[in-house]
């Protein structure tokens, strides 16, 4: 990540990211963040206002249409990108965050 977002952009972020993201433990690699959906224009704003790289087009099994991704691996990233949305996160996707980073 390489760039710090507004208060606004913050709250999008976070708008997004409860619908259609996830926090989760990447094998050996460890904790990773990621937005993955078939809207490319929504995953590239997304990774836009951070400063990240859009992964895609790749097809999942069974569907149709094209995914898109933006993957945030390290323990840092997912860190800094859990606090820039924590207050527009629920509960529920607060939770599994802590527990996936700091459990």
């Amino acid at each position: 990540m390489t760039r710090v977002p507004t208060r606004e952009e913050a709250a999008w972020l976070a708008g997004i990211f409860e619908g259609e993201g996830c926090f989760s433990r990447a094998g050996s690699s460890g904790q990773n963040a990621r937005l993955t959906m078939t809207d490319e224009d929504t995953v590239r704003r997304f990774a836009a206002m951070l400063g990240a790289r859009v992964r895609g087009p790749f097809l999942h099994k069974g569907r149709e249409k094209p995914m898109w991704s933006v993957s945030f691996g390290s323990f840092e990233q997912a860190q800094a990108l859990l606090a820039y949305m924590w207050w527009g996160l629920g509960a529920r996707r607060r939770a599994r965050a802590v527990e996936v980073l700091y459990g």
